[in-house]
C-alpha cells in the first residue's frame, strides 16, 4: 500500500512487485495458510487459521525456523569479521612490504604479522569444522528454509572465498619463509666465504714467509686475504643464486657492510 498517496496503490511498480514476491516466498504450505518470505535482511512468515496459530507459529517458528535465521546471521556475522580480518591483514603486509621490502629492520613485525595470520587461520579452521554445517535440521521443510536463507546471504561463496584467501596468505607466508631461508642461506654462505678467504690467505703466507713478523706484513698479509674473502664471497654468491657480476657485487657489499639479521 502506499502511505503516501491514497493509500490504495502499492509505493512501487505492481509487476516489481509481484516478480519480487515470486522470488522470495516460500509456498509449499501456501493453501493451508501459510506464506514465508526468505531475503538477506528479512524472514517473515503470513499466515492465518487454526494450524498455524496453534502449531505453526508456537511450535515450528519459534523451535525451529526462528532458530535457523539466527543461526543463519550467526554464519553471516563470522564471514564479515574474518574477512575484515583478512583485509586487515593484508593492509600489514602492503606497509610492511613498502617499509621493509627486503626484511632487513622489521623483524619483529613481520613476526608479529606471520603470528597473527596463522591465528586467524587456526580460528576459522575451527569454526569450520565444529561450527559450519550446511543442514542443520531434518525437517524438510527447515531444510529447504535454510537453503534459501544460506543462499540468500551467500554464505557458502562466502565460506569459499574466505577459505580461498587464507589459502593464498598461507601460500604466501610459505613463499616468504623459502626466500627468508634462501636468504639466510646466501649470507652465510657468503660470510663463511669471506672468513674462510682471509684465513686461508693469512695462513698460506705465514707459512710461505714465517719470518716476516712486522706489523707492515700482517697488514698486507689481511689486505690479501680480504681481497681474496671478497673474491670467494663472490663467487659463491654467483654460485647460489646465479646473479650477474654486478648485482652479486651489491648484495656482497650489503651483506658484510651491514650487520647480519635474523627475521
Amino acid at each position: 500500500m502506499d502511505v503516501w498517496g491514497a493509500g490504495e496503490t502499492m509505493p512501487y511498480d505492481p509487476a516489481f512487485n509481484r516478480a519480487v514476491l515470486d522470488d522470495l516466498a516460500y509456498r509449499r504450505f501456501e493453501r493451508d495458510g501459510s506464506l514465508y518470505g526468505v531475503d538477506d535482511h528479512a524472514f517473515v512468515l503470513l499466515a492465518y487459521g487454526w494450524f498455524a496459530a496453534t502449531i505453526i507459529i508456537p511450535n515450528h517458528m519459534e523451535a525451529v525456523y526462528r532458530r535457523l535465521w539466527l543461526v543463519a546471521q550467526t554464519y553471516n556475522g563470522v564471514f564479515c569479521t574474518v574477512s575484515r580480518a583478512i583485509a586487515h591483514l593484508s593492509r600489514r603486509r602492503m606497509d610492511l612490504e613498502a617499509a621493509d621490502p627486503n626484511r632487513l629492520t622489521r623483524a619483529d613485525d613481520w613476526r608479529r604479522l606471520a603470528d597473527d595470520t596463522h591465528q586467524e587461520q587456526v580460528r576459522f579452521l575451527g569454526f569450520a569444522n565444529a561450527l559450519w554445517f550446511d543442514t542443520i535440521t531434518s525437517q524438510m521443510q527447515g531444510i529447504d528454509l535454510f537453503r534459501r536463507m544460506t543462499g540468500r546471504l551467500r554464505l557458502r561463496t562466502q565460506y569459499e572465498d574466505i577459505r580461498s584467501e587464507l589459502d593464498r596468505t598461507d601460500t604466501l607466508e610459505t613463499d616468504d619463509q623459502t626466500r627468508d631461508h634462501q636468504r639466510r642461506t646466501e649470507r652465510l654462505g657468503v660470510l663463511a666465504a669471506f672468513a674462510a678467504g682471509i684465513y686461508i690467505t693469512v695462513d698460506t703466507l705465514n707459512n710461505l714467509f714465517p719470518t716476516h713478523d712486522s706489523i707492515g706484513a700482517a697488514l698486507v698479509m689481511l689486505a690479501l686475504g680480504v681481497a681474496v674473502g671478497w673474491a670467494a664471497a663472490l663467487l659463491i654468491d654467483r654460485f647460489l643464486t646465479d646473479s650477474g657480476w654486478r648485482t652479486a657485487v651489491r648484495k656482497v657489499w650489503a651483506i658484510l657492510c651491514r650487520p647480519f639479521t635474523r627475521r
